[in-house]
C-alpha cells in the first residue's frame, strides 16, 4: 500500500510536470485499496482500476526506469545461485563446521535467499546488503576467514557470494563488487 506514494515521490522528484498522470492513477489505486475486502478476489480490486490508470502506470514505470542505472536481474542469472545456496543449506548442518559458525551461516544464507526471493519487490540492494553481512559476520567469527578459504563448504559459500556479487554488480552498476569482496576478506 506504500508503493503508490513511493512511486509518486520519485515521479515528483524526477518528472514534476507529469502531475496529471499520477493524480489519475493514484486516485484509482487509493479507491481500490479503500474499498477492497481482503476476503474478496483480485478482480474486485481491479474493478476500480481503469484503462487510463494502467496506461499511466506503465508510462510512470517507464519514466522511472529511464532514470535508474540498474538493469533487471534475469531468472536464469539468479536461479543457479539460488540452487547453490539451497545446496549449502542442505550440506552445512551435517558438516564439521563449528556450531557457532554453522548457526550464523545458516541464518545468513537464509536471509540471502530471502533477499533473492524478494528481489522483484525490493530490488538488488538488499541482496548486496546480505552478501556483505554474510562476509562480515563470517569474518568476525573465530576461524571465519580461514573457513571461507580453507574449508570445502566455505569455498562454496565464497564462490556463491562472488557469483551473487557479480550479478548484482551488473544490475546496480556498482563497480567491481567481486574485487571488493576479495579485498574485504584480505584475499
Amino acid at each position: 500500500m506504500e508503493l503508490p506514494q513511493l512511486t509518486i515521490s520519485q515521479l515528483q522528484e524526477h518528472f514534476p510536470h507529469h502531475v496529471k498522470t499520477w493524480t489519475h492513477w493514484s486516485t484509482q489505486v487509493d479507491t481500490a485499496f479503500m474499498q477492497q475486502n481482503l476476503a474478496s478476489s483480485w478482480s474486485s480490486f481491479m474493478n476500480h482500476i481503469d484503462e487510463h490508470s494502467i496506461n499511466y502506470l506503465q508510462m510512470s514505470a517507464d519514466l522511472l526506469q529511464s532514470k535508474k542505472t540498474t538493469k533487471l536481474i534475469l531468472g536464469d542469472e539468479i536461479a543457479p545461485i539460488r540452487e547453490a545456496l539451497d545446496g549449502i543449506l542442505r550440506d552445512l548442518p551435517k558438516s564439521d563446521v563449528p556450531d557457532e559458525l554453522k548457526k550464523m551461516l545458516l541464518r545468513q544464507i537464509r536471509r540471502l535467499i530471502d533477499s533473492i526471493d524478494e528481489y522483484r519487490i525490493t530490488g538488488a540492494l538488499p541482496i548486496l546488503d546480505e552478501v556483505f553481512a554474510t562476509i562480515g559476520h563470517t569474518s568476525i567469527q573465530k576461524d571465519g576467514k580461514n573457513f571461507l578459504t580453507d574449508h570445502e563448504i566455505g569455498q562454496r559459500v565464497l564462490d556463491v557470494l562472488n557469483a551473487v556479487s557479480a550479478v548484482v554488480t551488473i544490475a546496480t552498476g556498482v563497480p567491481q563488487l567481486p574485487q571488493a569482496v576479495q579485498f574485504f576478506l584480505g584475499a
